[in-house]
């Protein structure tokens, strides 16, 4: 599924986070619930005051300021034209420096501030803005897709537990809870696509922070563990698939390198770890052991290369003394 997003909803969930300060006290309301058209694919939701292609949120940089106000009256009140067209939703000022965010009056922005488009000031730099919302904006408008897993937070990043029903995954992720690691979602984590090879999960409002156990039910992970147990949201890097395998059924290959595959999610692939499940292995260990193989792998160690390398090193060594 997609959404909107609407300039209510983006001034609600971001102004603390961009330090937002309104100018104006009456800009259009029905504007502001109005969905922000996604942006054509050459354009971004926000970017810098640019007349030929237009933001729908609009960043007005303070050297972008600097240069209005020296420009000839007739030119400066053209480019405000442009800043004040139909195509603007919303303007935001950024750099203002003081603690209450005031710029200096003059002509242009008491326009801007008598304008019914909606403007505000900032104190982050444009560049902090428009990464924001832009990524804000992906996050509300892109496809989601549920998975059934859980969802957490292993040595810094972020992996699915995955499995058949009755495996045993909500009660790994509460050893590894214990453990000090954390939650992000229990049985339907959701998924956005971030970039073009970067996944984001996070938990569905109504299951936010519960996890469900079979024996003792529905727990809030962090009335019990504390706010470091858990974590709004967390790309994913690693799914560890859980299969209940007997011993004898473990592939010799699979006993050397391991099993890892690659799984598709939303068009992103994502590497996926088979771990075979069977009566007496502590799985949080053996998945707390996965992650940080997996993480020396990413930075160029494979130890079962290294193992093979060894032994064929040391058959043509013996192979050499015998001749």
């Amino acid at each position: 599924m997609s959404g909107q997003i609407t300039l209510n909803a983006l001034i609600r969930t971001l102004g603390s986070k961009l330090d937002l300060h309104s100018l104006n006290t009456d800009p259009d309301p029905a504007g502001l619930e109005l969905p922000v058209e996604t942006a054509p694919a050459e354009t971004s939701t926000a970017g810098l005051f640019n007349p030929a292609l237009p933001h729908p949120v609009t960043i007005v940089s303070s050297a972008q300021l600097d240069y209005l106000h020296q420009l000839p009256a007739t030119q400066s009140n053209a480019m405000l034209s442009e800043l004040l067209s139909s195509k603007i939703r919303l303007i935001i000022l950024s750099d203002s420096q003081g603690p209450s965010n005031d710029v200096p009056p003059n002509d242009l922005l008491d326009k801007l501030c008598r304008g019914d488009k909606p403007c505000y000031t900032s104190s982050l730099p444009a560049s902090a803005l428009i990464e924001e919302i832009n990524t804000y904006s992906v996050r509300c408008t892109q496809k989601h897709e549920h998975v059934h897993g859980v969802l957490m937070d292993v040595l810094g990043i972020g992996v699915l537990l995955t499995g058949t029903h009755n495996v045993g995954k909500s009660e790994l992720a509460l050893e590894l809870i214990s453990r000090g690691h954390s939650l992000v979602a229990d049985d339907s984590p959701e998924f956005v696509k971030i970039s073009s090879s970067t996944l984001e999960g996070k938990s569905p409002p109504t299951l936010y922070e519960f996890l469900e156990v079979r024996g003792l039910g529905i727990m809030n992970i962090r009335a019990m563990f504390g706010d470091n147990s858990i974590k709004d949201s967390k790309q994913l890097t690693l799914i560890i698939h859980l299969q209940q395998t007997p011993y004898q059924d473990i592939d010799a290959t699979h006993r050397v390198y391991g099993n890892i595959e690659k799984n598709k999610l939303l068009g992103v692939e994502i590497d996926c770890i088979t771990l075979p499940v069977a009566p007496g292995r502590n799985l949080a260990v053996l998945v707390e052991t996965a992650v940080r193989n997996y993480l020396l792998r990413m930075k160029g160690y494979n130890a079962a290369a290294e193992f093979v390398k060894r032994q064929h090193r040391h058959m043509e060594s013996n192979k050499a003394g015998q001749e």
